[in-house]
């Protein structure tokens, strides 16, 4: 008797399997294609956001150079003298000679580039400023006409509370809970307590001319001023 051996064949695949597999990559491919589809439309959408700001930017800065000598020269020339004024009185303070003179004629600077800025106002120039210039510049002549007769240093810190997911800003004024605000900012208050303490800005209103909190602050804000001042009189060259 005989009998006849037939091998069965290798790697058979079902045909259903290679229907479902087939079926699955073409569903795939679709969800990639069609992903990659809308990343490419949504960062050609910023892109075109971007350049129609930078645009706007352009002109908005177009427009306020035609008040350059008029309006931002006057600025930084007053700027230039009142840190001026500083240098010599802190060349003075730090020899400690003549320290009270050199204080009166700074505090007399001090007064002069406040009466700068108020004029350019009653004129109705500072309507050309652009919003971040004349935003600092409030904010600055506010702090030197503050310290012309401030003891001490007074600070307002604007600080973001998160507990549990639910946010509020705070305003602080006391150096105490200022500086523990700092100590906390980013950390978890409590361990295994989602809650956390963000300072959002903290600038000091006014502090002795003769204090470092005073010189610290006139240092950084004309510095910020004489940057959006050469933004629009020098453009993109302000930044370099």
């Amino acid at each position: 008797m005989t009998f006849d051996v037939v091998a069965a064949p290798a790697d058979q695949v079902p045909s259903w399997l290679t229907a479902v597999i087939a079926g699955a990559a073409a569903v795939l491919g679709a969800a990639v294609t069609a992903t990659a589809s809308v990343i490419a439309a949504n960062r050609k959408v910023r892109e075109i956001e971007v350049a129609y700001r930078q645009k706007l930017r352009e002109s908005y800065l177009e427009n306020a150079r035609k008040y350059t000598e008029s309006v931002y020269v006057p600025i930084a020339v007053a700027l230039t003298k009142l840190t001026g004024a500083f240098d010599q009185y802190r060349v003075h303070r730090d020899a400690k000679s003549h320290d009270a003179e050199a204080l009166t004629a700074f505090k007399e600077a001090m007064a002069d580039f406040g009466s700068t800025i108020d004029d350019l106002q009653r004129r109705g120039a500072t309507a050309f400023l652009t919003s971040a210039l004349e935003v600092d510049l409030q904010e600055f002549v506010a702090f030197i006409s503050n310290s012309l007769t401030a003891t001490s240093t007074a600070r307002q810190a604007i600080v973001y509370f998160n507990i549990f997911g639910l946010g509020a800003e705070g305003v602080l004024r006391s150096h105490f809970w200022i500086r523990h605000a700092r100590l906390m900012d980013s950390w978890n208050i409590l361990p295994f307590t989602p809650a956390s303490v963000h300072v959002v800005r903290d600038r000091v209103l006014a502090a002795d001319p003769a204090a470092v909190d005073f010189e610290t602050e006139l240092v950084a804000s004309t510095g910020r001023l004489r940057t959006l001042v050469k933004e629009v009189t020098l453009g993109a060259q302000a930044r370099m």
